[in-house]
């Protein structure tokens, strides 16, 4: 499970690097504005939070289709190698935009703002992840037990998307404070 993750993380870290000027053009130039206006503007919540579950929440009901077809295993590892892509690309892009911008340490900065972006809601999703990974691919699994385990991995996509619209904004906000003044 965890090398499809590694496996599209190098993969997209690879594409961006390799193919920069795909990217270049969307994030680096760009970035730095929507960076910018991020640390100034105030966020409706509300409109995010709704926003961010029906986002999240979609990728969710897309993981329990996937894990009600006969071929979940692989298919379960093509959504891990994509998510895993995205990471990697989201990485390397602010790298480069750090890099860019020829600040001190750039490079771990880069790292440190994506790091500031998933902090805490993906250790809410990767949880939800994993459990539903290891108790649905499991084919001897009774209906209760896997509807129970549907439930509690709901219950941690929904913490997660709570996370993400009421606490990672304001993390951001502070990391990206932080940075512009280095």
């Amino acid at each position: 499970m965890v090398s499809f993750l590694l496996l599209g993380s190098l993969a997209g870290a690879l594409m961006s690097n390799l193919c920069g000027e795909i990217f270049e053009s969307h994030f680096i130039k760009d970035g730095s504005f929507y960076l910018n206006v991020f640390i100034t503007t105030d966020l409706d919540t509300k409109i995010l939070i709704k926003n961010i579950l029906k986002t999240r929440l979609e990728f969710f009901f897309c993981i329990i289709i996937v894990l009600l077809t006969r071929i979940k295993e692989g298919l379960f590892s093509v959504i891990l190698f994509v998510v895993g892509f995205c990471g990697g690309v989201l990485i390397s892009e602010n790298t480069l935009h750090y890099i860019y911008l020829d600040c001190f340490a750039n490079e771990y900065i880069g790292v440190l703002v994506y790091i500031a972006s998933i902090t805490p809601q993906y250790l809410f999703y990767c949880l939800a992840i994993y459990i539903l990974y290891k108790f649905c691919i499991k084919k001897n699994e009774t209906a209760k037990h896997i509807i129970i385990v549907t439930i509690i991995a709901a219950l941690l996509f929904i913490a997660g998307a709570l996370c993400e619209a009421c606490i990672n904004p304001y993390i951001m906000k502070i990391i990206l404070n932080k940075v512009g003044n280095i």
